[in-house]
């Protein structure tokens, strides 16, 4: 229920979440995106952040257009595909706060989440039939997430997404040949928040590279912006089909 009396998203006191007493932050938007966005935006103001605006207004309403069009979580990310915490690194930023060295720096007690898959070839996790379907998670913009394919050779299809239309990733994704140490294929479209691959490949064991990444500024829209990786963290679902190599279990065949 809307309660409040003026126009808002949501309520939420400044730095509340360590108060010794129970100050819920409120969210008043009807529709799944808007809920998303409040929550993050109210949930953030009650961990200390402030709002993220420019010289023109308390709330930066974002750069871009279509499924990368981009904006920051403490202004107002409503109307934009991509929503990310932001440490002021857009065009004309009035707060060059770093929301996630706050969010993790201990004072709220939790930090980072733990990481979910190995970030090298030694510590992947191997996707064990075909097709395969899995999901993982960029904690950090410092994760890279690694999956395991052994094949006997033939075609491979790889596609790495996030879940839900509207996100806070960013994917790109490179297929690498373990013997060899090299990247065989890779994508990172510019105007796409997933990532496909699609190849064909000798028999081996190839490491699939997940990792959030950034888009450059555009060279034809000058009110495109682009963004960096800093914000680029969140669920990702990853499908495979390969032809998968056979595995012969304690002497049967």
């Amino acid at each position: 229920e809307d309660w409040f009396p003026g126009s808002a998203g949501g309520i939420a006191y400044l730095s509340s979440w360590n108060w010794n007493t129970d100050t819920p932050a409120f969210v008043f938007n009807s529709s799944l995106t808007g809920l998303r966005e409040a929550a993050s935006h109210f949930v953030g103001n009650s961990l200390s952040l402030r709002f993220d605006g420019d010289s023109s207004s308390a709330y930066y309403t974002g750069h871009g257009t279509g499924e990368t069009s981009w904006s920051t979580i403490m202004g107002i990310g409503y109307y934009v595909q991509l929503s990310q915490w932001s440490k002021g690194e857009y065009p004309d930023a009035n707060n060059s706060e770093d929301d996630l060295a706050i969010l993790t720096s201990g004072t709220w007690g939790f930090g980072y989440r733990a990481d979910d898959h190995g970030s090298d070839g030694l510590t992947a996790s191997r996707m064990v039939v075909s097709p395969f379907e899995g999901s993982g998670i960029i904690e950090q913009n410092t994760d890279v997430d690694v999956f395991e394919i052994v094949t006997s050779g033939g075609q491979i299809d790889i596609a790495v997404q996030a879940p839900h239309q509207f996100t806070n990733l960013d994917v790109a994704i490179d297929l690498v040949d373990a013997s060899t140490q090299q990247i065989v294929a890779f994508a990172d479209p510019l105007d796409s928040l997933s990532a496909t691959i699609s190849t064909n490949q000798p028999a081996g064991t190839y490491w699939l590279y997940i990792d959030g990444v950034g888009r450059p500024q555009s060279q034809t829209d000058p009110d495109d912006h682009g963004y960096s990786d800093y914000g680029s963290l969140g669920e990702y679902v990853v499908t495979a089909s390969y032809v998968a190599d056979i595995i012969f279990l304690d002497g049967l065949e």
